[in-house]
């Protein structure tokens, strides 16, 4: 990540304009961040507005700050799903990023942030107004499970070519990024403005440590045996994140007489993850699917280990998450979660798609108390010192005032 010498201090005298773009006000990751940075950044600087492509309990918080927010249908270029009404939308683009251009001048907007790689027309806009843009893009650009308008290349491109400065939230996310565009990058690197940062995700709330007394009554809360070892999944019931090898490795573990399964999502892999638990009830009979859950604290505090098995992972929010309240995770290679888990200190990371290699780290997990608990501290204290929400905000705004600064020494 590159920061340069540029400070909020620089900009104290006067406030800067900035409209944020999100794709969606329901709860994920992406929102998460912009929640995280809405509720932090420095309001004697950024006089900030925010537009969501949808509405959902997010669009919230921005008005309890007394920001204003507005749902604004805006179209995607990549995710999502073709109907008629997704037809009309996006024919209707072009009117609406003639009135973004338009609010952007008549309102004297200094900068505009797409808090997202799926949507477009925001950016588009600040173009055509001449106004910086940042594009904070939270997903891994690939064909294998993003569904686009145009080919993954074109929309690389785009985004590199219409922004200032581009956020990755994970390594990996910024190395899908630069393999998309190729040589496209090296050769016009000269020529565009842009700046490229990997900052990664913060964890929102710092949760107290979990005493024995806090896990015991979580536990009774849910039902749980004090000697139960207790597997944590959450996720989206989707191909990429793969809960059916949670199963797999669940099987294969040998520890299904010992342990209970909570999986906490849902999604069109529902019906399909619901026949393989009737299928083998000897082996899952402890396995309870127990639906999306916005707040999982509570299970967090009554769990022994979690475990991620995404073939595909910008970045893992959820291991924040487990980190945060003491719990040593399993994540496949998926991309993000090597920057989040420090394997054999804090958790491990097991090739993709491999249930033995989950199977035998849960069983060692499971009859080890004393590394669980040593992996969960490390990983407590890590998430702590690194991916903390001051940190997050205070590097998003530097790189907003540096790049608002470049566009004007340009």
């Amino acid at each position: 990540m590159r920061i340069g010498n540029e400070k909020l201090e620089d900009v104290r005298s006067r406030q800067t304009k900035v409209l944020f773009a999100a794709h969606s006000g329901q709860p994920g990751g992406a929102e998460y961040c912009l929640d995280v940075l809405l509720k932090g950044m420095d309001r004697s600087v950024w006089d900030a507005e925010v537009l969501f492509a949808c509405d959902g309990p997010l669009v919230d918080t921005p008005r309890v700050l007394g920001l204003p927010a507005n749902v604004v249908t805006m179209s995607w270029w990549i995710g999502f799903e073709p109907s008629a009404w997704y037809w009309r939308n996006l024919v209707q683009s072009p009117w609406r990023i003639a009135w973004l251009t338009r609010k952007l001048k008549a309102q004297n907007f200094d900068l505009v942030y797409t808090n997202t790689a799926v949507i477009f027309e925001a950016a588009l806009a600040a173009r055509r107004a001449g106004i910086p843009h940042v594009w904070h893009v939270h997903e891994m650009l690939t064909a294998t499970y993003w569904h686009s308008l145009v080919r993954l290349q074109v929309i690389c491109r785009c985004i590199l070519r219409w922004s200032d400065a581009i956020i990755f939230e994970s390594r990996a996310a910024h190395q899908v990024f630069q393999d998309c565009v190729g040589e496209y990058s090296a050769s016009t690197r000269k020529e565009q403005l842009h700046e490229i940062y990997v900052v990664p995700n913060p964890l929102r709330m710092i949760p107290p440590p979990v005493t024995s007394e806090g896990r015991r009554r979580a536990r009774q809360t849910l039902g749980i045996a004090e000697d139960e070892f207790v597997i944590l999944w959450v996720g989206q019931f989707i191909p990429r994140k793969n809960p059916r090898l949670m199963l797999s490795a669940y099987r294969k573990s040998c520890i299904y007489d010992k342990s209970i399964l909570f999986m906490l999502g849902d999604g069109p892999l529902r019906g399909e993850l619901m026949r393989d638990l009737a299928e083998d009830d000897s082996k899952t009979k402890k396995v309870i699917v127990d639906g999306f859950k916005e707040n999982i604290d509570i299970y967090l505090q009554a769990g022994d280990v979690l475990v991620l098995t995404s073939s595909e992972e910008s970045f893992g929010l959820v291991l924040l998450e487990a980190a945060a309240f003491s719990l040593p995770v399993i994540a496949t290679d998926s991309g993000g979660p090597r920057d989040i888990v420090d394997h054999g200190k804090t958790g491990f990371i097991v090739p993709p798609k491999d249930d033995v290699a989950i199977a035998k780290h849960l069983a060692m997990l499971a009859t080890d108390r004393v590394l669980r608990e040593r992996m969960g501290q490390a990983a407590r204290q890590r998430v702590l010192n690194e991916f903390n929400a001051q940190r997050y905000v205070r590097t998003i705004q530097e790189i907003m005032v540096r790049a608002t600064r470049r566009r004007g020494d340009g």
